[in-house]
């Protein structure tokens, strides 16, 4: 997690002396994206609808299911969540820092990506985020659990907005 906040703060400052212009958020605000190993956390693929409220801020929701053996069986999870993003206003690429809440549903037996049973949990995201002129959309980070013995785990989304 060092290394990755380094890499961030590195880029964060390497951005910086770039050209003050408007991002692309408000041209296209209406967005659907794949999360994978993202959005909502946990999820091995996640389905998301986003909406850019301001050049800084984005509201996102989604759905995702992981399935696999555990030591004890098959087991599933299905994720329900959502959250808010913030990024550097004027910058396309930029930095984003988030916070979600994800309903978390278990079935079967075992442990499966650090969870038991059902649950909820908040986490963290940091990480990069692009959008494009014509409305592409791509974010690469990690996802940060609250939750003791879940972790963190990277992401790559990839979107469109309209």
């Amino acid at each position: 997690m060092k290394r990755l906040l380094g890499i961030f703060v590195g880029t964060c400052i390497l951005f910086s002396a770039s050209s003050v212009q408007a991002s692309n958020r408000l041209s296209h605000r209406f967005g659907v994206s794949l999360g994978i190993l993202g959005d909502p956390f946990p999820t091995l693929l996640g389905y998301n609808a986003s909406i850019n409220l301001a050049r800084w801020l984005r509201a996102t929701g989604g759905y995702g299911q992981i399935s696999g053996t555990t030591n004890a069986g098959e087991a599933k999870i299905t994720t329900v969540g959502g959250g808010v993003r913030l990024f550097v206003p004027s910058w396309n690429f930029s930095p984003v820092v988030g916070l979600s809440y994800a309903k978390v549903s278990f079935t079967g037996s075992g442990s499966l990506s650090g969870f038991t049973g059902n649950s909820h949990h908040t986490y963290a995201t940091l990480g990069f985020d692009w959008q494009a002129a014509n409305g592409f959309n791509f974010g690469l980070g990690a996802n940060l659990s609250t939750l003791s013995g879940v972790g963190a785990v990277p992401y790559l989304n990839l979107g469109w907005f309209f």
